[in-house]
């Protein structure tokens, strides 16, 4: 499958950060997180690769503050890749490795040249 550049570029750029970030192509897929998001997600990309919408929500099960499941099309990463600006939000995450952790995060679209959103950048930070 070909991405566009500007995603293709961002996944060569987060690769060598220290900062844990994830990468959504413009349909919702799961494209990359670095090396660093792997310790909050419970695996590295490699293991787990590529996954579509419905595969990440089902992997990663993603609650509110209270510890409510968010749904499917309500999470913050739903939101931000229908979002037009940055959103920030405080969420619990149960990684692969069966951990519940608190997770901040912020996310941003990426846009090409002709200003069409080609994907979704996310970065964590484990909180609490």
């Amino acid at each position: 499958m070909s991405r566009p550049l500007e995603l293709v570029m961002a996944r060569q750029w987060v690769a060598l950060l220290t900062t844990p970030v994830l990468l959504f192509d413009a349909t919702g897929s799961l494209a990359f997180f670095n090396e660093a998001a792997s310790v909050i997600m419970g695996r590295s990309f490699n293991e787990c690769g590529p996954l579509k919408p419905a595969e990440w929500h089902a992997m990663f099960r993603i609650e509110d503050r209270t510890g409510a499941l968010v749904p499917a099309g309500d999470s913050m990463l739903d939101q931000a890749l229908s979002a037009d600006g940055a959103r920030q939000m405080t969420l619990l995450l149960r990684g692969l490795d069966g951990q519940r952790r608190s997770v901040g995060l912020t996310t941003f679209p990426i846009r090409g040249l002709d200003r069409s959103k080609v994907g979704v950048m996310a970065q964590l930070e484990q909180v609490g």
